[in-house]
């Protein structure tokens, strides 16, 4: 009798889980079905460990804000079969020390786009950055932008990570463990670089074997953190351009 009673209590207990995981599957379901279709969700992870100096910082914003004013990037954000990319922007350094700069914004216009641009202004002061670790863990870059991807209110056609640094990892696990989780994921991985001439075969070499990844995925390396202007411009281009399927003619598009 007893056993008999127990039994009916596990079964009701797991038909009542069963609805619960079920009801729950069909609201996330229902979401993604309703968010805003996007041709590209790319989220820039900006190195802020203690390599990066104040100077530094500052220009890697000056360069996502020249970026995001240009009428280049308007012209390839807005040239998908949807018309629109989702960007957001995040620091990541050692432990667990990361910052959003900018939230999932929708750019499908060049005033989304100054919107975006605007919304930056305040991380222009050297003061304003939120303290970081001082060492460098790739691994957790690439964990964090796949977190951001993970979480982002649009259904993308395409993912990218954007890794933007100076130097290899000093701590944490080897960033080819997460590259390859965000791989399965459909993520791609693509990197801006800067340094000296001399880090430049150790900084490509390091980044091509255990962070950039997917389809298309390629790096940009600027020997110096004042060419940050051009250099983001030239790889959001880059990114957008070869992932986002145009509508218009091969003739038609920019350059």
């Amino acid at each position: 009798m007893l056993f008999e009673k127990a039994r009916r209590t596990v079964r009701r207990l797991l038909v009542g889980s069963s609805i619960a995981i079920l009801t729950g599957a069909a609201v996330t379901e229902a979401r993604a079905e309703t968010a805003i279709a996007t041709d590209l969700d790319i989220v820039v992870a900006l190195d802020r460990s203690e390599s990066i100096s104040a100077a530094e910082a500052v220009r890697q914003v000056e360069g996502l804000m020249y970026t995001l004013a240009h009428p280049r990037f308007h012209q390839v954000a807005t040239d998908g079969l949807h018309g629109r990319v989702g960007v957001s922007i995040i620091t990541w350094s050692s432990f667990t020390r990361s910052e959003v700069l900018l939230p999932w914004t929708l750019i499908d216009s060049p005033e989304a786009a100054r919107a975006a641009t605007a919304r930056l202004l305040p991380h222009l002061a050297v003061d304003d950055a939120e303290a970081h670790g001082t060492q460098t863990d790739v691994a957790f870059g690439i964990s964090q932008g796949a977190g951001m991807l993970r979480g982002s209110p649009f259904r993308p056609i395409r993912k990218v990570i954007n890794m933007v640094g100076d130097g290899v990892s000093n701590i944490g696990r080897v960033p080819g463990v997460d590259r390859d989780r965000a791989l399965k994921e459909g993520i791609v991985i693509n990197a801006l670089l800067s340094g000296s001439d001399r880090a430049r075969p150790v900084l490509e070499a390091y980044f091509k074997r255990d962070v950039i990844g997917g389809p298309t995925s390629f790096m940009i390396f600027i020997g110096d953190s004042r060419q940050f202007l051009d250099g983001m411009l030239r790889k959001f281009v880059l990114e957008v351009a070869r992932l986002v399927p145009s509508h218009r003619s091969a003739d038609e598009r920019p350059g």
